[in-house]
């Protein structure tokens, strides 16, 4: 799959795949289908509704970098 994206998108994109751990492919693809091609929100609720995992949200990153948590 070959896409051009701008800056704002490819902030989400890093979002969705760093912090919420899901494939990039998937995430691209559900980028394409939401009308906010930068709104993570929206988003993760395709790739849910698509059957991909939660894998906790960015709680999960603070939970295990975080010496208070």
């Amino acid at each position: 799959m070959s896409v051009t994206i701008d800056e704002d998108a490819a902030r989400t994109l890093a979002t969705l795949v760093e912090t919420y751990g899901f494939p990039v492919e998937s995430a691209l693809e559900a980028m394409t289908r939401a009308s906010d091609a930068t709104d993570v929100a929206q988003i993760v609720e395709i790739l849910l509704e698509d059957g991909h995992a939660d894998r906790g949200g960015p709680a999960l990153g603070v939970l295990e970098t975080c010496p208070h948590a």
